[in-house]
């Protein structure tokens, strides 16, 4: 998992990156050009070391909400609104994009959701995987439809479904 905070915030959380420490460091690089900023690596107290305390939290089951301060300064001001009402769906729920699309308060805009949580740049900390489509189907994930399943299966308690030592954190730390 790749995490990346700066003064206000995580800014970009991705666990769909490749293990290659190489593409790490271009994105890094990408990121570092689009804000105008150096990047430099987490020491104990910046924000991206709370983010990743936090996952692991999550992962161990004692964690069900984030409280690490994200920054979606970047962000258009609709997609900043959808990700900020993803974050409101609670553990283990599932929501269609419909219903967030109202609950951003444009009850119409339902495509206009998926595509802000196809591009949401702090992917688990803001839990995306929750949303679904109206008729149950679970949508994508960006091209990690298996991780999403994961996710949800996880969530929802279905322990016959989710196999601890597979999980897409493992799968990452061991790269």
């Amino acid at each position: 998992m790749l995490i990346v905070a700066g003064p206000a915030g995580v800014r970009r959380a991705d666990h769909g990156s490749s293990d290659d420490p190489a593409a790490h460091r271009r994105t890094l690089a990408d990121l570092a050009a689009r804000i105008g900023e150096p990047l430099t690596p987490a020491t104990a107290g910046d924000l991206a070391i709370v983010a990743a305390r936090q996952l692991d939290e999550y992962f161990a089951g004692t964690r069900t909400r984030f409280d690490v301060p994200l920054d979606l300064s970047g962000l258009p001001p609709f997609r900043r609104e959808v990700l900020e009402a993803v974050t409101e769906i609670p553990f283990g729920h599932t929501v269609s994009y419909g219903e967030l699309a109202e609950m951003a308060g444009r009850p119409a805009a339902h495509r206009a959701a998926a595509s802000s949580c196809s591009h949401c740049p702090v992917s688990l900390l803001i839990p995306c995987h929750r949303v679904v489509h109206a008729d149950g189907r679970v949508g994508g994930y960006g091209t990690r439809v298996d991780v999403k399943r994961w996710l949800l299966d996880f969530e929802q308690g279905r322990p016959e479904r989710v196999n601890r030592r597979s999980s897409p954190a493992r799968r990452a730390r061991r790269g």
